[in-house]
């Protein structure tokens, strides 16, 4: 077995045999172009693409089709790219900013210094943001984040997995490894539901800034071939993918050690960045013209190399370009030839030692390139091309050469270039104790130690907040006038003194029409920013959702009459009861017209025929009352029908007043806890809580049944699934009582009240616009009574504007359901 893997028959090394070193100029080029030499087939034998991107063998290209992939690479990457990265820079800024706020400024004390495990943060910043610009809307799904974390990680314990295992036993490590390609598998449904919504909807197309990803430009450039299939064409997505999180952090990651190694250039590049005025604006213009700290990037890469061969002589070399034969090959310069499967590469870590072209090769001097970038530009230099780090040249060969050369280069080095300003500018670092080795090789990477730790602490807060507010050129918030100076008092007696009078509404517009769109109310323990502005809402409630939050806001305000749920929670916790809500609303669910029509009859007969005027709202609340309980209790309480013996006022009457006491905790804030002794609030909820637990109870033995019976259960399965429960789905999630509770109250409260509100309000409206009426009757008659259905109650277009006006506009001027919705800011924003 020994000499089984010691003679590679198990143990396959990344490289068996020596490869062939290719070094003349001419012959480098032609290395990097000859369609026959493939980077992929290199690559796909390290990385095992057949396993690592889907389930089936994925055969490796014919040569033509080799150069549909470099075309399609070149042009959604470079081509088309390199331009938009001026147009993302302003989201890359914001997921660094996010970034650094989750995982770096979470761990360091103010006005300390703090150890720091340096690669979660590098991965994390790098990572992020590069792969955010291959996919940035889909990237901040958590689901989708978490699977592309588990994609990457998974490639790597492969790639040593494989090197191990006998050819047949490689399917089995692969589902061992990866749970059964449970990542992969979350991906390619995540990316072909992206490509469906790209070709079946033009929606996707409002969003300009995900018109502006590389899977979008890949998505457009694809279509001018047939070789593209769907498959395809998300492997080729991933395998971006892979790169972006693999080679950029790591440089970033060796860059960063080096500037904390070297003090005396952290100061010569912040009075660069204070040269280019990049606390006043950071735009994309400013941070492209930084030479000294494109130079250290370079040096510091060039010093630092990733790709290492231990060559004839014993040893290790930085290599590049490396390439493998499909066919036997013979280069027409220099004559040497290739046996199919055989490897060549470029000496890389000669070329960049040369003495020639770098005099003192191995000294550290971060201004190298940007010397020669003032030589050029003074004309005293002929030799000065390739000052940038992104330039791909003979004598910096790490991106490769010619028109083959990383398409994707550009978008490293500006993310790297990117988050070293951000950790330059904010902080303050250092080298925890001495320098001492921070890198380890294996087979042919070299790697950063993931124990490697400095030492942070954080700069001043006011620069940050005062470039944030000058690249989006952030105005002024207008502030309200506490005309008696008491900010405590004034502004929220107003308020309250015009809710008991009945003009809450009429008060809050006039607030809006003396201070603008947005306007900010100090006060003693809070400040507020008030906001009607829909590009303001828009980023709260959707674009920036996640720099938000309500749980600081509503924690313990309705508690314990309605605990923890997606009502009152954040982050892990409010997606947790976002999956366990969503397939019960499911089209199928909510249109369930039968369900519906039943209520809606025993509604109409307690309606008096005779004409009188009569209160309709107590009767709505009782329909959306047996309607919700059906649908999330999977049992209507029947309040509408005569035989029902269930008491629906003294229910409603005390969920009302539960409601009631909830209100009088907000009004109290911090001292909220004073009304925990109200008896009558207690009183009330307790009814509330007993009346929802009796379903709970229910539910929970339901599902001691079906375990203990599953067997004989298993026929009437299909018709189970023909109706989804709210309460029974969770209780196969969690046997917790009051979770299930919560979690119930947390959706029955919105569906019960302001349900029956909005449509009352709306017949109310109704009664007092005849014409309306008439003309929503007239519509809905061409239906000549027919069973409804989704698409037939979609085309009553007539109807849908009636309800739209009535409900988000007219309802919100006159009667105010809701004076609007709170968040609490979690980071900085713009």
């Amino acid at each position: 077995m020994i000499n089984d893997y010691q003679n590679h028959r198990y143990y396959k090394p990344f490289l068996r045999d020596e490869p062939v070193v290719i070094r003349s100029p001419d012959a480098i080029q032609e290395l990097s172009e000859a369609s026959s030499l493939s980077q992929r087939a290199v690559y796909a034998d390290i990385i095992g693409f057949q396993y690592t991107l889907n389930h089936e063998e994925v055969a490796l290209d014919p040569n033509e089709q080799i150069n549909l992939r470099y075309r399609l690479f070149a042009r959604a990457i470079r081509i088309n790219g390199v331009p938009q990265i001026k147009a993302i820079h302003p989201w890359l800024q914001h997921k660094a900013e996010k970034v650094l706020a989750t995982k770096l400024d979470a761990q360091l004390i103010d006005n300390g210094w703090c150890s720091v495990q340096l690669a979660p943060v590098m991965r994390d910043l790098a990572t992020g943001m590069l792969g955010g610009s291959v996919l940035i809307r889909i990237a901040e799904l958590p689901e989708f984040s978490e699977a592309a974390t588990d994609f990457y990680s998974e490639i790597l314990k492969l790639m040593g997995a494989f090197q191990i295992a006998p050819s047949f036993m490689k399917k089995y490590v692969y589902s061992f490894v990866t749970h059964d390609g449970r990542a992969t598998k979350t991906l390619f449904n995540y990316l072909h539901q992206a490509l469906a919504s790209k070709d079946q909807s033009d929606e996707v197309s409002k969003d300009e800034l995900e018109q502006l990803t590389m899977f979008s430009n890949m998505l457009k450039a694809s279509k001018e071939s047939t070789y593209w299939s769907p498959s395809l064409l998300i492997q080729a997505t991933l395998g971006i993918w892979f790169a972006a999180s693999h080679q950029p952090w790591m440089n970033l990651h060796f860059i960063f050690l080096e500037l904390c190694a070297r003090p005396e250039y952290i100061e010569v590049l912040r009075a660069e960045l204070a040269d280019a005025a990049l606390s006043e604006k950071m735009d994309y213009e400013r941070l492209m013209q930084l030479p000294i700290l494109d130079s250290f990037i370079k040096v510091s890469v060039r010093l630092n190399p990733l790709d290492k061969i231990i060559l004839d002589v014993g040893l290790r070399s930085l290599v590049a370009i490396r390439r493998k034969a499909l066919k036997s090959y013979t280069f027409a310069h220099g004559g040497q030839r290739l046996q199919v499967g055989q490897i060549a590469c470029v000496p890389a870590w000669d070329i960049m030692h040369d003495a020639e072209t770098y005099p003192d090769p191995t000294l550290f001097d971060g201004h190298r390139f940007a010397r020669k970038a003032k030589a050029r530009e003074e004309g005293q230099e002929n030799k000065a091309s390739g000052t940038r780090f992104a330039d791909a040249t003979k004598e910096f060969p790490i991106w490769g050469y010619g028109s083959k050369a990383c398409p994707g280069r550009w978008h490293a080095s500006f993310v790297i270039k990117l988050a070293l300003v951000n950790l330059i500018e904010r902080y303050e670092f250092r080298l925890e104790g001495e320098p001492s080795t921070y890198k380890w090789f294996w087979e042919t990477f070299q790697m950063p130690y993931e124990s490697s730790r400095i030492l942070m602490k954080r700069r001043c807060e006011l620069w940050r907040r005062r470039s944030l507010y000058s690249f989006h050129n952030c105005k002024p918030i207008p502030q309200y006038q506490h005309a008696d100076g008491l900010r405590r008092k004034l502004l929220p007696k107003k308020r309250a003194d015009a809710y008991t009078a009945g003009q809450a509404a009429t008060f809050t517009q006039s607030l809006f029409k003396e201070y603008g769109k947005t306007w900010l109310e100090p006060s003693w323990n809070r400040t507020t920013i008030h906001t009607c502005d829909p590009k303001n809402i828009q980023a709260v409630t959707a674009t920036a959702f996640g720099e938000f939050g309500i749980e600081p806001l509503r924690a313990g305000l309705s508690a314990p009459f309605i605990d923890r749920g997606i009502l009152n929670t954040d982050g892990i916790c409010w997606s947790h009861s976002r999956a366990l809500i969503r397939p019960t609303f499911s089209r199928a669910q909510i249109f369930d017209f039968e369900s519906y029509e039943k209520h809606f009859r025993q509604l109409l007969a307690v309606i008096p025929g005779d004409g009188s005027t009569i209160d309709l709202q107590p009767l709505l609340k009782r329909l959306y009352l047996d309607t919700s309980t059906e649908f999330f209790l999977g049992e209507s309480v029947g309040s509408l029908s005569k035989e029902s013996s269930f008491d629906a006022q003294d229910f409603l009457a005390s969920f009302d007043e539960a409601l009631k006491g909830v209100g009088k905790r907000q009004q109290l804030g911090r001292f909220r806890f004073l009304h925990i002794w109200d008896p009558e609030w207690k009183s009330a909820y307790s009814k509330v809580h007993a009346f929802i637990d009796r379903y709970v109870e229910n539910a929970l033995r339901s599902q001691q049944h079906y375990h203990s019976n599953s067997t004989a259960l298993r026929g009437d399965e299909h018709e189970n699934r023909r109706k989804i429960v709210l309460l029974q789905e969770m209780a196969k999630e969690t046997s917790d009582k009051i979770e299930l509770r919560n979690q119930i109250l947390n959706v029955f409260f919105p569906a019960r009240d302001s349900t029956a509100i909005a449509v009352s309000n709306t017949i109310y409206l109704l009664a007092r616009h005849p014409r309306v009426w008439e003309k929503l009757r007239a519509e809905v008659g061409r239906l000549d009574g027919a069973n409804l259905t989704f698409e037939s109650l979609k085309s009553l277009a007539y109807l849908r504007y009636t309800v739209n006006e009535g409900s988000i506009v007219e309802l919100l001027k006159l009667f105010l359901i809701d004076l609007g919705n709170s968040y609490q800011a979690s980071l900085p924003h713009t």
